[in-house]
Protein backbone atom coordinates (compact mmCIF):
# COMPACT_ATOMS: atom_id res chain seq x y z
CA UNK A 1 0.00 0.00 0.00
CA UNK A 2 2.81 2.41 0.85
CA UNK A 3 4.57 1.63 -2.41
CA UNK A 4 1.40 2.40 -4.37
CA UNK A 5 1.02 5.67 -2.47
CA UNK A 6 4.68 6.57 -3.13
CA UNK A 7 4.30 5.81 -6.85
CA UNK A 8 1.17 7.98 -6.96
CA UNK A 9 2.98 10.91 -5.35
CA UNK A 10 5.92 10.60 -7.75
CA UNK A 11 3.57 10.51 -10.76
CA UNK A 12 1.69 13.56 -9.51
CA UNK A 13 4.89 15.50 -8.93
CA UNK A 14 6.00 14.88 -12.52
CA UNK A 15 2.60 15.78 -13.91
CA UNK A 16 2.45 19.04 -11.92
CA UNK A 17 5.58 20.47 -13.48
CA UNK A 18 5.43 23.85 -15.20
CA UNK A 19 3.41 23.05 -18.30
CA UNK A 20 3.79 26.56 -19.69
CA UNK A 21 7.55 26.16 -20.08
CA UNK A 22 8.52 26.43 -23.72
CA UNK A 23 11.23 23.99 -24.85
CA UNK A 24 14.50 25.08 -26.39
CA UNK A 25 14.35 25.71 -30.12
CA UNK A 26 10.77 27.02 -29.93
CA UNK A 27 9.95 30.71 -30.39
CA UNK A 28 8.73 32.54 -27.31
CA UNK A 29 5.13 33.66 -27.26
CA UNK A 30 6.14 37.28 -27.82
CA UNK A 31 8.38 36.41 -30.78
CA UNK A 32 5.72 34.10 -32.20
CA UNK A 33 3.16 36.92 -31.97
CA UNK A 34 5.48 39.28 -33.87
CA UNK A 35 6.19 36.75 -36.63
CA UNK A 36 2.53 35.75 -36.93
CA UNK A 37 1.54 39.43 -37.15
CA UNK A 38 3.89 39.97 -40.09
CA UNK A 39 2.77 36.75 -41.79
CA UNK A 40 -0.89 37.71 -41.49
CA UNK A 41 -0.14 41.13 -42.97
CA UNK A 42 1.79 39.49 -45.83
CA UNK A 43 -1.14 37.15 -46.52
CA UNK A 44 -3.50 40.11 -46.60
CA UNK A 45 -1.22 41.90 -49.06
CA UNK A 46 -1.09 38.81 -51.28
CA UNK A 47 -4.87 38.58 -51.19
CA UNK A 48 -5.12 42.21 -52.34
CA UNK A 49 -2.66 41.52 -55.16
CA UNK A 50 -4.64 38.49 -56.34
CA UNK A 51 -7.89 40.50 -56.33
CA UNK A 52 -6.34 43.23 -58.48
CA UNK A 53 -4.42 40.92 -60.80
CA UNK A 54 -5.70 37.38 -61.20
CA UNK A 55 -2.71 36.41 -63.35
CA UNK A 56 -0.19 37.32 -60.62
CA UNK A 57 1.95 34.50 -59.28
CA UNK A 58 0.82 34.72 -55.68
CA UNK A 59 2.70 31.63 -54.50
CA UNK A 60 6.02 33.10 -55.64
CA UNK A 61 5.18 36.38 -53.94
CA UNK A 62 4.19 34.52 -50.76
CA UNK A 63 7.51 32.67 -50.68
CA UNK A 64 9.41 35.94 -51.17
CA UNK A 65 7.50 37.74 -48.42
CA UNK A 66 7.79 34.86 -45.96
CA UNK A 67 11.53 34.59 -46.51
CA UNK A 68 11.85 38.34 -45.90
CA UNK A 69 9.84 38.02 -42.71
CA UNK A 70 12.04 35.17 -41.50
CA UNK A 71 15.15 37.21 -42.31
CA UNK A 72 13.81 40.24 -40.45
CA UNK A 73 13.12 38.16 -37.35
CA UNK A 74 16.38 36.19 -37.69
CA UNK A 75 14.69 32.79 -37.77
CA UNK A 76 14.44 29.97 -40.28
CA UNK A 77 11.37 28.54 -41.94
CA UNK A 78 12.00 25.26 -40.14
CA UNK A 79 12.17 26.94 -36.73
CA UNK A 80 8.91 28.76 -37.41
CA UNK A 81 7.19 25.56 -38.57
CA UNK A 82 8.50 23.68 -35.54
CA UNK A 83 7.25 26.46 -33.24
CA UNK A 84 3.88 26.58 -34.98
CA UNK A 85 3.50 22.79 -34.60
CA UNK A 86 4.37 23.09 -30.90
CA UNK A 87 1.82 25.85 -30.31
CA UNK A 88 -0.85 23.96 -32.24
CA UNK A 89 -0.23 20.94 -30.02
CA UNK A 90 -0.69 23.19 -26.97
CA UNK A 91 -4.03 24.96 -27.52
CA UNK A 92 -3.76 26.82 -24.21
CA UNK A 93 -0.52 28.52 -25.28
CA UNK A 94 -1.66 29.01 -28.87
CA UNK A 95 -4.81 30.74 -27.63
CA UNK A 96 -2.65 33.17 -25.66
CA UNK A 97 -0.64 33.99 -28.80
CA UNK A 98 -3.77 34.47 -30.90
CA UNK A 99 -5.46 36.59 -28.22
CA UNK A 100 -2.40 38.81 -28.01
CA UNK A 101 -2.55 39.17 -31.81
CA UNK A 102 -6.15 40.34 -31.57
CA UNK A 103 -5.38 42.91 -28.90
CA UNK A 104 -2.33 44.07 -30.86
CA UNK A 105 -4.52 44.48 -33.95
CA UNK A 106 -7.02 46.57 -32.00
CA UNK A 107 -4.25 48.83 -30.64
CA UNK A 108 -2.73 49.34 -34.09
CA UNK A 109 -6.15 50.05 -35.61
CA UNK A 110 -6.98 52.59 -32.91
CA UNK A 111 -3.65 54.36 -33.38
CA UNK A 112 -4.14 54.44 -37.15
CA UNK A 113 -7.61 55.94 -36.93
CA UNK A 114 -6.63 58.45 -34.25
CA UNK A 115 -3.98 60.09 -36.38
CA UNK A 116 -5.21 63.41 -37.70
CA UNK A 117 -5.79 63.46 -41.40
CA UNK A 118 -5.32 66.60 -43.44
CA UNK A 119 -8.61 68.34 -44.07
CA UNK A 120 -9.11 70.66 -46.97
CA UNK A 121 -12.18 72.82 -47.15
CA UNK A 122 -13.54 72.39 -50.66
CA UNK A 123 -15.67 75.53 -50.38
CA UNK A 124 -12.58 77.74 -50.31
CA UNK A 125 -10.79 78.10 -53.67
CA UNK A 126 -7.10 77.20 -53.88
CA UNK A 127 -6.06 80.63 -55.15
CA UNK A 128 -7.64 83.85 -54.08
CA UNK A 129 -9.93 85.25 -56.74
CA UNK A 130 -8.85 88.77 -57.77
CA UNK A 131 -11.22 91.50 -56.65
CA UNK A 132 -13.29 92.86 -59.50
CA UNK A 133 -14.63 96.42 -59.49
Amino acid sequence: MRILFLILIVCLSFSCRNKNKIPAGILSQTKMKEVMWDILRADEMILNISVKDSSANTELKRVELYSRIFDIHHITKEKFQKSLSFYKSRPDLFKQVMDSLQSYDRRVSEQTFRQPRPFRDTAVPKRPVPFQK
